[in-house]
């Protein structure tokens, strides 16, 4: 195997893992009982962190082996991809990448220190946080994914709203 067949393997199987660990924690938080509660599982703060540290593990690869360190071929890339799929040519999205990045970075040492109270301090931010996340990756699952990908993404958002519904009642 190649340096470059390593990383794009590593490129790939990065994010597809972090994507795991997002959905990993909403089925383990269901799981566990109401989605209401505002208890917070040691599992799911560490599903949580790896599915962090795999996005930063992604993003860095990224950067080093196909963007060359340079944010310009990043924006240049989602244009390409982005025109490919809706026929407009911008990769502004690269920004709400960075958004995100910093928004669960946050996140996780807002629930970092809460971890001594065993409590998830705002559902309401637990969940807008967690919402954004989840659209991103579909997002970025439609846009950059491969064909067969962008046929799992919607059943999946679902899947995840019916399970949340049925918890909920």
């Amino acid at each position: 195997m190649s340096e470059t067949q390593a990383a794009d393997f590593l490129i790939q199987w990065s994010i597809r893992v972090s994507v795991i660990m997002v959905y990993s924690r909403l089925i383990y938080r269901l799981w566990q009982g109401n989605s209401e509660q505002t208890h917070q599982h040691r599992h799911e703060y560490y599903l949580w962190l790896a599915g962090f540290l795999l996005l930063v593990l992604h993003v860095g690869l990224s950067f080093h082996f196909v963007h060359h360190w340079h944010h310009s071929n990043a924006w240049n890339r989602t244009a390409t991809e982005t025109e490919n799929l809706i026929g407009v040519r911008s990769g502004d999205g690269i920004w709400a990448n960075y958004l995100m990045l910093t928004l669960w970075g946050m996140d996780l040492f807002r629930l970092h220190k809460a971890k001594k109270s065993v409590r998830v301090p705002s559902l309401a931010v637990d969940r807008t946080v967690a919402i954004f996340i989840g659209f991103m990756f579909i997002n970025a699952t439609v846009v950059f994914g491969p064909l067969g990908y962008r046929y799992l993404a919607l059943p999946a958002f679902f899947l995840a709203l019916y399970a949340w519904r049925m918890h909920k009642n």
